[in-house]
């Protein structure tokens, strides 16, 4: 007999189970979420419940099922990296099994791709005019792996978009800091600029086109 106890799971209507294999133990395991309608079939009102094995095996491929629905759900409303995905099931919450049972599943079905997550991100980042630094950087906070990231970014932040990148928060800079006798304004842009992950080198001709003209006093 395997051991359950149910217990608030912080959704409306939904309970958490956890389980234990001995009784000898006082430690239980979380399994999952699982309308309460679904386990009241298993214990009726009891908080704590015991069920044969097989029983047992029915009511966790009853949270598999229903946590699969839930991550379905969540992939639906945009393209997702594998860690948020672990994020998303841990804090329903859901067993580290049947997490990686549906993780698994999510990738073979092809509804779940970092690589992919990976280019989407960065092209979207691109047309937006971010940086190299602030790509790189959103990435590896989706938990995309380091070659993954070195790869994607190899692949489609090219020479050409670079340059637009630059042209593009190099107008954002001046256009906080216009003020083109100003060092203050001068220091700030570059600042800016460099906070975006460019060197000097990068914007150095603009900068001092803009702020210094023909006058090398700053």
């Amino acid at each position: 007999m395997i051991q359950f106890r149910k217990k608030s799971s912080g959704l409306k209507d939904h309970l958490c189970i956890v389980f234990r294999f001995s009784s000898e133990s006082d430690d239980y395991e979380v399994s999952g979420i699982i309308p309460t309608k679904q386990v009241i079939r298993y214990c009726g009102d009891q908080v704590f419940f015991q069920l044969p094995e097989d029983e047992a095996v029915l009511l966790e491929e009853e949270i598999v099922a229903y946590t699969w629905g839930r991550l379905l759900k969540f992939l639906t409303y945009r393209e997702r990296s594998t860690e948020e995905c672990k994020i998303y099931l841990k804090q329903m919450p859901t067993s580290e099994t049947i997490c990686s049972i549906l993780i698994d599943r999510a990738k073979a079905y092809r509804y779940l791709d970092d690589k992919r997550f990976a280019e989407l991100l960065t092209v979207s980042m691109i047309s937006r005019k971010k940086s190299w630094n602030e790509i790189r950087h959103a990435l590896t906070l989706k938990g995309i792996s380091v070659e993954t990231v070195s790869e994607t970014l190899t692949t489609h932040y090219k020479e050409e978009s670079r340059g637009e990148v630059i042209r593009y928060q190099f107008e954002k800079g001046v256009s906080k800091y216009p003020d083109r006798n100003s060092y203050q304004d001068y220091q700030k842009c570059i600042s800016y600029l460099m906070r975006k992950g460019f060197s000097y080198s990068d914007f150095q001709e603009m900068i001092k086109g803009y702020y210094h003209s023909n006058d090398d006093t700053f």
